[in-house]
């Protein structure tokens, strides 16, 4: 049984010249399940990074290749919440470069 969802926000900061968003604390929360994208995102896919210690990122691999979603602007995006298990703190990474500061919402939940 799915418990009640945690909205937590990456935002990719184009001031900082990266594709690459804040971090979010996955374990707070429960398990990373969705994310929102913005209208005005351009990226067509997504990727993450996972950290242990909150400083060292690196990608997150699936079945041997980077984890990565195809995305579109104002969409709700399910995500495999068994990807994220034990990954305390996660990034989005944006496939493309983007225009202007974005705001991704990052859905977590708990299993009951």
């Amino acid at each position: 049984m799915i418990g009640k969802t945690k909205n937590l926000t990456a935002t990719i900061d184009v001031s900082e010249s990266t594709t690459v968003s804040s971090a979010v604390e996955n374990y707070v929360h429960g398990q990373i399940s969705g994310l929102i994208i913005p209208g005005t995102f351009t990226g067509t896919s997504v990727m993450f990074q996972g950290s242990y210690d909150g400083d060292t990122y690196t990608v997150l691999y699936l079945d041997g290749a980077d984890y990565s979603v195809a995305v579109d602007e104002s969409r709700w995006v399910v995500l495999d919440p068994t990807v994220f298990y034990g990954v305390p703190y996660v990034k989005v990474v944006s496939g493309s470069a983007e225009g202007a500061d974005r705001e991704i919402t990052v859905l977590t939940s708990k299993v009951l």
